[in-house]
């Protein structure tokens, strides 16, 4: 993967998430209108991207990377948990902001904004694998994820609610429809993928308006943020990367499974943090500087593997 075929795909998309901060800025982007249209996009719109994408004519092989790029994701994110526990003992980091730590160095941006980044650069085939490895996400998110801010107080979430969102729904259907070679009627194909082409552009002008409302000052000024994107962005994804060249898989699982670990903080790193009452303003100014330092630091670890 060259930089003449990397660079227009990361300039198109980063050029939508400028075009949302300045409408957050101008407020014409205001933080109800972005709620709303984060909510139509988590339930609507991505679903329906992500179903198109999976209902394809199946192909045993395919159903054999299923299980390859779940199994490896699911593995990946036990090694970076692991690795979490080990960089938050060895910096005696406080328990006020334990949780904040373990959960942003574990788990990347690997739906919000995975999703359209592996859409335009590897098609439908690279957001067809991108959402199976995003069920191990979830699975390992609203598990261990949770039990790194459990001890904090809150009640806790449900996993049948979590297993039950749209994006899972979705994906689940997607794959009935894969396996047992069920085409979308034609009738309606077009309406649909028209419809879930709006993920991405949609996706990056929310977070776009989303990082115009944070203040840059904090971000840019917090120790613990950039520790933590250093090994987030940089030392994770080389780690882990000159793994994944060196197995014996598909060259698209190798860029699926390196793209994903490329991705920033999670965004529900700052949602747990704040409903078990973690360190907000450190989930808060980590996830917007992981945001702007990855648009440097993707390009760099994708043309070095790719």
């Amino acid at each position: 993967m060259s930089v003449e075929v990397i660079m227009p795909s990361l300039v198109t998309l980063f050029t939508l998430l400028v075009i949302g901060y300045v409408c957050g800025k101008l407020n014409l982007a205001g933080a109800e209108f972005t709620s709303q249209l984060s909510t139509v996009l988590v339930k609507v719109i991505m679903p329906i991207k992500i179903f198109c994408a999976i209902v394809q004519p199946f192909e045993m092989s395919m159903l054999v990377n299923c299980v390859i790029i779940f199994v490896l994701q699911l593995l990946f994110y036990v090694l970076s948990h692991l690795l979490a526990i080990g960089v938050t003992k060895l910096l005696k980091v406080p328990d006020k902001s334990l949780g904040d730590w373990l959960y942003a160095l574990t788990f990347p941006n690997a739906g919000f904004m995975a999703f359209p980044i592996l859409t335009a650069l590897l098609g439908a085939d690279g957001l067809f694998y991108g959402s199976i490895a995003n069920i191990a996400f979830n699975l390992y998110s609203f598990t261990a994820g949770i039990y790194m801010f459990q001890k904090e107080g809150g009640e806790p979430i449900s996993f049948k609610s979590i297993c039950l969102t749209p994006v899972n729904v979705a994906i689940a259907l997607g794959l009935v429809f894969f396996v047992c070679s069920i085409p979308i009627p034609s009738l309606f194909e077009e309406a649909l993928v028209s419809f879930g082409d709006m993920t991405t552009p949609i996706s990056m002008f929310i977070l776009g308006a989303i990082l115009s409302k944070t203040p840059l000052k904090n971000a840019f000024t917090s120790r613990s943020a950039y520790i933590i994107n250093a090994f987030r962005l940089i030392f994770i994804p080389l780690i882990f990367g000159f793994i994944i060249i060196l197995l014996p898989i598909e060259e698209l699982l190798k860029q699926v499974l390196i793209i994903i670990l490329a991705m920033p903080c999670a965004t529900l790193t700052v949602i747990f943090s704040e409903k078990y009452g973690g360190d907000t303003e450190l989930s808060a100014t980590t996830v917007f500087l992981s945001n702007v330092l990855c648009m440097i630091t993707l390009p760099l670890l994708l043309v070095w593997f790719f």
